[in-house]
């Protein structure tokens, strides 16, 4: 049993090693705008897959000036929820340290 639980768990963090690098490159945005997180594409990031656009989100949260520490998963499900579930109303998430990420409505393109 042990032995199939360590195979399982290099398995994982191959997984893991594999999301964090295809969320990296996806990420390039982010990278080239420094320090200005603002203005992504909800439709971009809608259509990527659910485990790299939670990878993405929450690079954007931390250049966004969330603490690196503070940010919960229930922050990224949040923002998530605002790229996926949005239907034109208002609301925000509150991210620790930072300014809340909003959906907006502007021309014709959401963004956070």
């Amino acid at each position: 049993m042990a032995e199939a639980l360590a195979r399982t768990a290099v398995q994982l963090r191959a997984d893991a090693e594999c999301l964090d690098d295809l969320a990296f490159a996806e990420s390039g945005q982010l990278r080239s705008n420094a320090s200005d997180p603002a203005g992504l594409d909800a439709r971009w990031l809608a259509a990527l897959p659910q485990a790299i656009r939670a990878r993405v989100l929450r690079d954007a949260a931390i250049m966004a000036g969330c603490p690196h520490g503070a940010l919960t998963a229930g922050h990224v499900d949040g923002v998530d929820a605002l790229v996926t579930a949005w239907r034109g109303q208002r609301w925000s998430i509150c991210l620790a340290g930072s300014k809340p990420a909003a959906a907006m409505a502007r021309s014709g393109s959401r963004q956070y």
